[in-house]
């Protein structure tokens, strides 16, 4: 597959990117910029019982190292392996940062207290990823899959659906290692407080309703709100229904 011709190269566009991806790392590394409190040390924790890395910490190792071996050295054979990478990749990695946690929090992770859990976060990637596609449609392909002709569109489908699972449990768990330093967790709790006029999010979610039906009509220009919006109109109509989100901690500074 050939992507349709897009755009050139913008540098004022490149330029503002930029300055908005150093703006975030200036954040993280410095919040007090930003209005946030310095938090005292915390005081010392009694030292955690140590306990081995479990099983699925090696399982995921046995999974992901091979597959990332084979990936680097653009190896074409074991075939089976090339063609459904995404798998034990993105699930192995997941494993790994689990067995980390694991050990981290003295035997409490996804898979160990809530692997429930977890899988319903891997239903929930894939149908995430079943929108963005339908979604695609209305940007005139704005992402394709160049090696997507390498097997049969049924097993391809297939295989995407799987690759696919594994990405949102693996932001899960990156949230649950962060977590589990103490200093880092702590160093942003207290903040601005973010309160926002129902109103407002009113607005703003028919704003985005707007744009979305927009973006057929100029995909170039809009295609950028097909991966904002669904987030943020989601986001709001779970606070207006009182539901918890990760962005429900902004009202108290966290």
């Amino acid at each position: 597959l050939v992507a349709p011709e897009k755009a050139p190269f913008s540098l004022p566009v490149f330029i503002g990117i930029t300055l908005f991806c150093v703006a975030v790392i200036i954040f993280y590394c410095f919040p007090q910029i930003f209005g946030f409190k310095k938090m005292p040390p915390a005081p010392p924790q009694p030292p955690r019982a140590k306990i081995p890395l479990p099983i699925w910490f090696w399982v995921g190792l046995l999974m992901w190292a091979p597959t990332l071996f084979v990936l680097l050295g653009h190896f074409q054979e074991p075939r089976w392996l090339v063609n459904w990478a995404c798998v034990p990749l993105f699930w192995g990695f997941t494993l790994l940062l689990d067995g980390w946690v694991y050990v981290r929090t003295g035997g409490k992770s996804l898979v160990a207290s809530a692997p429930r859990e977890l899988l319903a976060m891997g239903a929930a990637s894939i149908s995430g990823w079943m929108i963005f596609e339908w979604l695609n449609f209305f940007v005139y392909e704005n992402w394709v899959y160049p090696k997507g002709d390498l097997i049969p569109d049924d097993e391809f489908v297939v295989y995407a659906i799987m690759g696919s699972s594994g990405l949102m449990p693996m932001v899960f768990e990156w949230y649950s290692l962060f977590h589990s330093f103490e200093g880092f967790r702590e160093k942003y709790r207290q903040g601005p407080k973010v309160i926002i006029a129902r109103w407002v999010k009113v607005v703003v979610i028919a704003a985005l309703l707007i744009g979305m039906f927009a973006i057929s009509a100029y995909p170039d220009t809009l295609y950028g709100l097909l991966w904002i919006a669904p987030l943020v109109i989601l986001a709001i109509v779970l606070n207006l229904a009182d539901i918890h989100t990760p962005f429900t901690y902004l009202k108290v500074g966290n």
